[in-house]
């Protein structure tokens, strides 16, 4: 039998050599391998359950069917959990929703142990709250994030090493629009090509799948056996933009709402060329960092390995689903809208700012806003305020003027058409909705229909769509329809 001194020093050094892995979420058993507020969450989860028969506790949400839901304090625990009985409620908290449960412990076995999964709550009330900000910060910074995420790969730029990041931190989903960043890689030379579809190949390796929506696990359940849950609703993917371009992709590449199992995904796209034939090219129009690449990067050894810190900065910031502040409300077209204008007038002579689309609900707006909310999500904050969102509008114009400056000097050009060229191939109603715009703008479509109201409804919404999809009108408010002429 080995002298126990041995096994203790043994053991420090097993401890010592796996202390940067990711071992994934099961096998976690050192505590240097769980952030620092999952243990936190964990003991204050415990600490509410040994409270009277009165329960007030909060936890992530894992929807079980019917009007039972399970409640964890961390989205990667598989061991800590209790049963929530909803029949009362009016309507259910979502799937991985963070909430404050009020309610009635109504079963507890007991055999002289506790034994948190033998409880189960009947719900009374609950509340959508969000993690405290100190269970938000990141253990590392995003420029030590940004270097391990590319640490195999010799000579990436900062601007592209930094998009990446942010892609992979992504952004919770709105009402518009479905989370997570698109970044999109176009060499400068073909021969840089199958560079670009590697490194992304790559960095989907540094990803832990047990993170994401890609992977479920199993968790004992009292009651009901072992149940299969996946930590986040966040799901990282990459592609050619040959096969992005197929329109089986195009709910997802525009991030539509509707038709996605998604809440987020990461995107990442590798072109073959430099730029798309067409600006239309659903690729390139939702691209959140459109980025050409000048050289290869060369790859060191094998990406085999998961990094820990790298995989516990991803499971802090994916917890953290920041609300947008005050500071920016119902101000957001407001906010972006004068750097918009500024570049949209500057690359217009060349088509480029065709890539600009004003419209507040689901155009560059929003682009914006989403990699502002990434931002706090890197910075460790629970708010998106106007720092994290001139931030997001410095980040956006800097990979756009970089790749559209790229384009010019090769002399690729999409095109360009004058208001009244646009207007001259509409038809008469079109024109008159126009009119009306310019004289009136802000106005709701209620406000509009009401000054057409000889005209058939049919043709009324097919003449606004066509001044929508030719980009002379846009929605300028997030919370009524309302309509403005193109900056």
């Amino acid at each position: 039998m080995p002298d126990i001194l041995d096994v203790v020093v043994r053991d420090r050094k097993d401890l010592l050599a796996e202390r940067f892995l990711w071992r994934g979420i099961r096998d976690r058993t050192w505590q240097r391998e769980y952030l620092g507020s999952e243990l936190m969450l964990k003991q204050l989860f415990r600490d509410s359950l040994r409270s009277r028969s009165r329960i007030e506790i909060d936890g992530f949400v894992t929807r079980l069917g019917a009007r039972r839901f399970l409640l964890r304090p961390s989205p990667a625990d598989l061991e800590c959990h209790i049963i929530c009985e909803g029949e009362g409620l009016r309507r259910l908290p979502a799937d991985f929703e963070f909430v404050r449960v009020a309610g009635y412990r109504t079963i507890l076995k007991s055999n002289g142990r506790f034994r948190i999964g033998d409880n189960v709550i009947r719900v009374e009330s609950y509340e959508s709250i969000r993690l405290p900000s100190d269970f938000v910060r990141p253990e590392i910074t995003f420029r030590e994030a940004a270097n391990l995420l590319v640490e195999k790969h010799v000579d990436v730029i900062k601007p592209l090493k930094e998009s990446l990041l942010l892609s992979i931190i992504s952004s919770p989903k709105d009402l518009f629009r479905i989370g997570g960043l698109t970044t999109s890689l176009m060499p400068l030379t073909y021969t840089l090509a199958p560079s670009l579809a590697r490194l992304l190949s790559d960095i989907l390796k540094t990803i832990p799948k047990d993170l994401t929506s890609d992977r479920q696990l199993q968790i004992g359940v009292s009651g009901l056996g072992r149940i299969r849950v996946s930590p986040f609703s966040w799901g990282a993917l990459t592609t050619s933009s040959r096969e992005a371009s197929r329109s089986r992709h195009a709910k997802l590449f525009s991030r539509t709402v509707s038709g996605s199992g998604f809440n987020e995904v990461t995107i990442g796209i590798s072109s073959e060329s430099i730029a798309p034939e067409s600006l239309d090219e659903i690729w390139i129009r939702h691209s959140d960092f459109p980025i050409i690449v000048d050289h290869a990067s060369e790859r060191i050894g094998h990406v085999k390995e998961l990094d820990l810190d790298l995989a516990k900065f991803f499971l802090t910031v994916h917890m953290n689903m920041p609300a947008t502040s005050p500071s920016i409300g119902d101000d957001l077209l407001k906010l972006v809208k004068n750097p918009l204008s500024k570049m949209k007038r500057t690359y217009d002579p060349n088509g480029y700012g065709g890539l600009i689309d004003p419209d507040v609900q689901y155009g560059t707006p929003r682009d914006i806003l989403h990699i502002a909310k990434a931002l706090a999500r890197a910075a460790g904050s629970d708010t998106v305020d106007l720092i994290h969102l001139h931030e997001a509008i410095d980040k956006f114009r800097e990979v756009r003027e970089a790749t559209f400056d790229a384009w010019e000097d090769r002399d690729i050009t999409y095109g360009f058409h004058t208001v009244d060229e646009k207007l001259g191939n509409l038809g008469k109603t079109s024109k008159k909705i126009y009119t009306y715009l310019m004289d009136n703008p802000n106005s709701s479509t209620s406000e509009i229909r009401e000054n057409f109201s000889k005209i058939s409804a049919t043709i009324y919404d097919s003449s606004l769509q066509q001044l929508i999809q030719e980009g002379l009108v846009y929605r300028t408010s997030e919370i009524d329809d309302t309509y403005c002429v193109a900056i």
